[in-house]
């Protein structure tokens, strides 16, 4: 788990003081997947009974927009906050987001989605990581 937490940080670019919400996610979604062990159920499965659902998961570290409830900001102010996704609730269908500036953690179901931004770069990484042309040899790019 420890090993998930810092990868999904490194991937995204993310600070260190975020290993607790990537550790939580981490064992969130282990929870949400098949074990052969199991004879191919989740853990959730085998406590519930019921296999879950997880079309709500979405990629860690990826930016989001999250609305600002009209109670909760004047009349010219943005309707909406710019954060990062660091998780999942687990007392409700809401999501667990950073907000860089203000350095919060909110819980939101009202979340907008960019994950084209971290699936790039997250292949930046990938790419920055391909062994160097050496000495006339023509390396080829991968397919993506």
């Amino acid at each position: 788990m420890v090993g998930a937490a810092k990868a999904v940080l490194f991937d995204q670019g993310l600070p260190l003081f975020l290993w607790v919400e990537a550790y939580r996610t981490a064992v969130y979604i282990q929870n949400r997947c098949l074990h052969t062990t199991l004879g191919r159920k989740t853990l959730e499965e085998v406590f519930t009974s019921t296999r879950p659902d997880v079309s709500h998961i979405r990629i860690f570290g990826s930016v989001c927009y999250c609305h600002v409830h009209a109670n909760n900001r004047k009349k010219l102010d943005l309707s909406g906050e710019k954060g990062l996704l660091v998780g999942y609730s687990e007392i409700s269908k809401a999501y667990r987001v950073y907000i860089p500036p203000r350095r919060w953690i909110i819980v939101s179901r009202d979340v907008e989605f960019d994950e084209d931004r971290a699936v790039r770069r997250s292949l930046d990484l990938l790419v920055e990581q391909q062994p160097t042309q050496k000495s006339g040899v023509k390396l080829e790019e991968p397919d993506v």
